[in-house]
């Protein structure tokens, strides 16, 4: 059976197993208008790059909707407290109706927001139809001040504790675009470009992690040989030959490299080849470490020390079976109790979950799931520390009514979830031990 052409393993994935560390004072603020400068005018530079994410082992930023019964609603920033089981709207204003920027909690219903954690600090990305705004914010939502504001789409990526690097896609006169890494002094001032990035943004192609100043990359060229049309003349029979020969002659060239945000210096880690309709390999940085995969099948695990590059192959004792033509991809979900957990999706959608030893490549199967959509899948990972997963163990979707300001009906779906804190142990030994967020 030939398999279904699909998108690489998700970066976005990947992205989730990463350490949720954040560093870096955050000081006086300022604003910049157009990006200027280059990596060779940049200043002297500041200390080890650390990846920023939505939290640390704390605890997390998220965002709440919360309807108002009418067709209507608020997203409100909260924070999510690891040890105490707790999600707190970030507005501790007596008798708040959250519904202005009176509130610190509230976000402005025309703008979508997302939300990192800046070393002590909360930095807000609002995305609004005249474009973006980084906004920085005291831990507790207070105090707003405007770091840069673009037309362009931005992805807050790292900092060193003096600069934010972000990513920034410009769209040109002739529709296409480019992504570039930029970088923006906390203490204020301009931002500098620093150099072109070898994707488009939301690509599966990214930033894995960093070491010392150094980014990590993972990026991918498919061949740009074009796929055959069916002519006039042509029997359905030639033209699926003449696809699956195209298809099998599509090779997509997979690399793993460094590159220094103070000269642009590159330094491969490793690379490879696949067939069009899977990445040949899934990747992710987790606790510093690259780890590899097989995408599509059960092999082995590869490690690699972005530092200096060394690499060692374990094999995995996987401990289920399944054809590879049962196999959709596989993807890695983070770091456990010293175990790397590995999801393998079957075409018909379901997972399969894998705790694994990197130092033996022993390994269990995990089995604490939920349904989503009519398909059985993993408990989701949203966040860890203090020996503890933050999970998401159940999901609802339920029909709802609401009225327009015209006055018309309209039925849709809210999707609601529960989510709790899973001590490690139990985590790795199926015990559904779920301690629930409750909200403050």
């Amino acid at each position: 059976m030939r398999k279904p052409l699909r998108p690489l393993a998700g970066l976005t994935a990947a992205l989730l197993a990463l350490s949720l560390a954040g560093c870096g004072p955050a000081g006086r603020t300022g604003t910049s208008h157009s990006p200027a400068g280059t990596a060779s005018d940049a200043a002297p530079a500041g200390g080890d790059l650390t990846l920023i994410t939505n939290g640390n082992d704390k605890g997390l930023y998220t965002n709440i909707y919360q309807s108002d019964g009418t067709g209507g609603g608020r997203s409100l920033r909260c924070w999510v407290d690891y040890a105490a089981a707790t999600r707190t709207v970030l507005c501790a204003k007596p008798n708040c109706t959250h519904d202005s920027d009176f509130c610190t909690a509230w976000i402005n219903p025309e703008a979508s927001e997302t939300d990192y954690l800046l070393g002590d600090k909360l930095l807000c990305a609002g995305y609004g139809m005249d474009g973006m705004t980084l906004t920085l914010r005291s831990s507790d939502g207070s105090d707003p001040k405007a770091l840069y504001t673009t037309a362009d789409e931005v992805v807050p990526r790292l900092t060193d504790g003096s600069w934010l690097y972000f990513e920034q896609q410009t769209m040109d006169d002739e529709g296409g675009s480019t992504n570039a890494l930029y970088r923006l002094p906390l203490a204020g001032g301009e931002a500098q470009r620093l150099f072109d990035l070898p994707y488009q943004s939301g690509s599966d192609a990214g930033i894995l992690g960093c070491t010392g100043r150094e980014i990590v990359l993972y990026t991918f060229q498919w061949g740009d040989d074009p796929m055959p049309e069916q002519t006039d003349g042509m029997s359905q029979e030639d033209y699926d030959a003449a696809l699956a020969a195209w298809e099998d002659s599509q090779q997509g060239s997979h690399r793993v490299y460094t590159k220094n945000v103070d000269t642009g210096e590159e330094r491969e880690l490793t690379s490879w080849t696949s067939q069009i309709g899977s990445a040949g390999s899934t990747v992710a940085m987790v606790e510093g470490t690259l780890y590899l995969l097989p995408d599509q099948s059960l092999g082995e695990l590869t490690v690699i020390d972005p530092a200096d590059g060394k690499t060692a192959t374990t094999p995995v004792a996987w401990p289920f079976e399944l054809g590879a033509e049962e196999i959709y991809t596989v993807t890695i979900r983070g770091m456990v109790g010293g175990r790397l957990i590995a999801d393998v999706t079957t075409l018909e959608g379901d997972d399969r979950r894998a705790a694994i030893d990197p130092a033996d490549g022993t390994a269990a199967e995990l089995k604490l799931n939920y349904l989503s959509n009519g398909h059985v899948r993993g408990i989701r990972m949203l966040g860890q520390g203090g020996g503890a997963v933050l999970v998401c163990y159940e999901q609802r979707m339920e029909d709802a009514v609401s009225v327009g300001s015209d006055g018309m009906t309209f039925v849709g779906t809210d999707v609601s979830e529960r989510w709790a804190m899973i001590d490690d142990a139990d985590f790795l030994s199926d015990t559904p031990a779920y301690r629930d967020v409750q909200t403050a």
